[in-house]
């Protein structure tokens, strides 16, 4: 924008300029004389030249032009002059565009006092009081554009820094209406998630005493996903409360680069337990980036349990994960079941059932894509996401 902006300015500057230079060439035609006077050129050639320090200095700059008019009211023709007027305009526009007080003051009667006796070098009549006062309020109308720009360019700036703080008051109140939200939703999971899952951790260890031996590793297997559970809603709960925390935190602290081959591990030993379940995993594991090494734990897990809970008794599940693209890795969760069909249900349409959507909205934050339904002998969950490796 603000290269935009300076190439821009630099073509207004370019328009006096052609315009003087024209101004001479034109009238040298008219005249049907070569304007030979070296003056003439020398002076729009180093108005043109002195008019690009407008920009920074507006107050020498006009004072140059007045001296430039001058010499080419003494020393050139009058073309000459009219032609390096249109450069003190300039000048003066700019003079009251940049600045206040006095240097406005000071340019303005210099530049007054040279046009009126520099008129009156070719035109000694032309020194009258009605001339005078027409010259004066040229200058005021020079003064008004230039106070115009200026306004205009004040509104700009100011409409500019509204935006910008608009946008930063904007930004620390989602901020805020964010940590709000994160922390009450902290304080519903301790209070009432940890709270009720603490409860089944220490109902299912007390449990085990005095049970049969096929009740006890049921209950231990509990235990262990109670306290599995509880630990996780601890840190989730940290985390929450931490405003500056996001997603990649998340799946940093839930699993690390290097532990999704054992988070699999300890999932699949899971699985196995309720389901007739076989693995494939090809490609390395470790070192995948945390954010989509935690969606691939998350979508083999939630598919996974979806296998538990709806595959009827019989069933056949396959997990295959394939890292052996540099681009792209697989997740795919494929159940068979004994009757050779899907289930009458879709998962998703089970009461309370947001798996299937957190899985998806999961994938496609990262860029992924996910396919899940039925197929001609079971169920189908394949995940595709793009690869990358922790850095």
């Amino acid at each position: 924008m603000a290269n935009r902006i300076r190439v821009r300015a630099i073509h207004l500057r370019l328009l006096p300029v052609v315009y003087a230079l024209g101004y001479l060439t034109i009238v040298t035609d008219q005249l049907g004389t070569p304007i030979t006077d070296l003056v003439d050129w020398s002076v729009v050639v180093t108005a043109a030249a002195v008019s690009f320090g407008g920009g920074r200095q507006p107050l020498p700059t006009l004072l140059a032009q007045c001296v430039l008019m001058a010499l080419a009211s003494l020393y050139g023709q009058q073309a000459g002059m009219e032609a390096a007027f249109t450069f003190l305009v300039v000048a003066e526009v700019e003079l009251a565009a940049r600045r206040d007080g006095t240097p406005i003051v000071v340019g303005s009667v210099a530049a007054t006092t040279v046009t009126v006796l520099a008129a009156g070098r070719w035109h000694v009549t032309l020194i009258t009081l009605p001339f005078v006062l027409m010259v004066v309020c040229m200058v005021l109308a020079m003064l008004v554009v230039g106070r115009y720009v200026r306004s205009t360019r004040r509104t700009a700036e100011l409409a500019r820094d509204r935006a910008v703080q608009l946008e930063t008051q904007r930004h620390v109140l989602d901020t805020a209406v964010r940590a709000t939200e994160r922390a009450a939703i902290a304080r519903e999971l301790h209070d009432i998630l940890a709270h009720h899952v603490s409860a089944i951790a220490v109902r299912a260890s007390g449990a085990q005493y005095g049970a049969t031996p096929e009740m006890a590793e049921v209950l231990r297997d509990v235990h262990t996903a109670a306290c599995t559970a509880l630990t996780q809603l601890q840190q989730l709960v940290a985390i929450l409360r931490d405003a500056d925390a996001g997603e990649r935190d998340i799946a940093t602290l839930l699993i690390a680069p290097t532990g999704l081959t054992a988070a699999l591990d300890e999932l699949v030993e899971w699985a196995g337990k309720h389901t007739e379940l076989s693995v494939r995993i090809t490609g390395c594991l470790d070192g995948l980036d945390p954010a989509h090494g935690f969606a691939v734990m998350r979508v083999a897990q939630e598919a996974l349990t979806n296998v538990v809970k709806h595959s009827p008794v019989g069933s056949r599940t396959t997990l295959t994960v394939d890292a052996t693209s540099p681009a792209t890795i697989v997740v795919r969760v494929d159940t068979v079941n004994p009757s050779g069909v899907g289930p009458k249900t879709p998962v998703s349409s089970s009461p309370g059932g947001w798996g299937l959507a957190g899985m998806r909205e999961r994938v496609e934050l990262l860029g992924g894509v996910l396919h899940a339904g039925r197929t001609d002998a079971g169920w189908l969950v394949e995940a595709s996401l793009p690869c990358l490796v922790s850095g």
